[in-house]
């Protein structure tokens, strides 16, 4: 037994993530014909990848980012179809900048929090034009801006029922999201000529979208502070999932807290319409208190960086509408 056993652990998660740059640096030589021998592809990792991930963890290192950060130090220039770097004053995000295994895998049902929480994350604090296209089958919404982008009323939420009606639970549709060019717009690099498409993939194959768009073949350089902000927004979408998803499973203990069975038509009419008054009175109320703290909660997370000023704008609405929704039916007789 070791003498310092935290020692030995520290060291194997290390070694992990050594591995997998190791692994990812020989099958990119190999995929792009350099001659690299063992000792080489070993030099190169530990000289050149390994440096710009101390300190992360395995299961923290994109594939995405390990190759371009490879292609960083093999080609500065960005190669022979690199554009020049889109202007940094741009309210736009180009779609070029981001990885493409950033924008692959995403399951049918986890759209709205990937587009909400991952990569307006992404992006931040700028903007984003992309496109949700199901095709004639599932629907497509037209190109969208991220920081104006709501659930329901971008029409996402109409796609992914139609989804679901269709191909069930069970069923593991994937979303992958692809630069194309903008109508009237040309191949040039610039980041107001394109948009990020997101089509369904189901059973490896692509459901055709609406409209046939051209696909970006041009190349962006990835510069040191590229891949610096990427690992910087990388963790800070982590740290802004876990509050998401400690408000999501809040609220939801909060509505089964609530929940009692939908009294059927005979029963309403034989309930006395005192008790119903106050029953009535007392859900209003705790409507109320909900509401309170779910604004109050979203004010922290909004003083501590988690959520932007949009993200607080947009919470803020959908709990307020949510409040009005259940004081609504509560009135009506009816259960949240």
């Amino acid at each position: 037994m070791p003498k310092n056993p935290s020692t030995k652990v520290r060291r194997n998660l290390g070694l992990r993530a050594y591995n997998k740059l190791y692994k990812t640096v020989k099958k990119y030589a190999k995929k792009n014909g350099l001659k690299w021998d063992v000792k080489k592809v070993r030099e190169f990792t530990k000289e050149q990848v390994q440096p710009e991930f101390e300190g992360e963890r395995d299961y923290d290192i994109r594939v995405g980012d390990v190759v371009s950060i490879i292609e960083l130090k093999l080609k500065p220039s960005g190669g022979s179809n690199a554009v020049p770097i889109p202007n940094e004053d741009d309210n736009y995000y180009n779609p070029l900048l981001i990885s493409p295994t950033f924008t692959t895998g995403i399951l049918w049902f986890d759209l709205d929090d990937y587009l909400s929480v991952q990569l307006r994350g992404e992006v931040d604090p700028k903007d984003l034009r992309f496109e949700i296209n199901g095709g004639e089958d599932f629907g497509a919404t037209g190109i969208i801006d991220i920081l104006s982008y709501e659930y329901f009323s971008s029409g996402v939420h109409d796609i992914i029922e139609n989804v679901r009606a269709s191909l069930g639970d069970e069923s593991e549709p994937e979303w992958v999201g692809t630069p194309v060019v903008r109508p009237n717009f040309q191949d040039d690099g610039q980041t107001d000529s394109y948009y990020l498409r997101f089509t369904l993939y189901v059973n490896g194959i692509e459901t055709p979208p609406t409209i046939p768009a051209e696909v970006s073949t041009a190349q962006v350089p990835v510069t040191e502070e590229t891949i610096a902000e990427r690992r910087a927004k990388r963790k800070a979408i982590t740290l802004r999932k876990k509050e998401l998803a400690k408000l999501r499973r809040q609220a939801k203990k909060e509505k089964e807290a609530r929940k009692r069975p939908r009294p059927t038509k005979k029963e309403k009419a034989t309930t006395e319409p005192k008790v119903d008054q106050v029953e009535r009175s007392k859900n209003v109320q705790l409507a109320l208190a909900i509401e309170k703290e779910k604004l109050a909660e979203s004010e922290r997370l909004f003083d501590k960086g988690i959520l932007t000023a949009a993200e607080f704008k947009a919470e803020r609405k959908l709990i307020m509408e949510t409040t009005q929704l259940a004081i609504s039916k509560f009135k009506d007789g009816g259960v949240v």
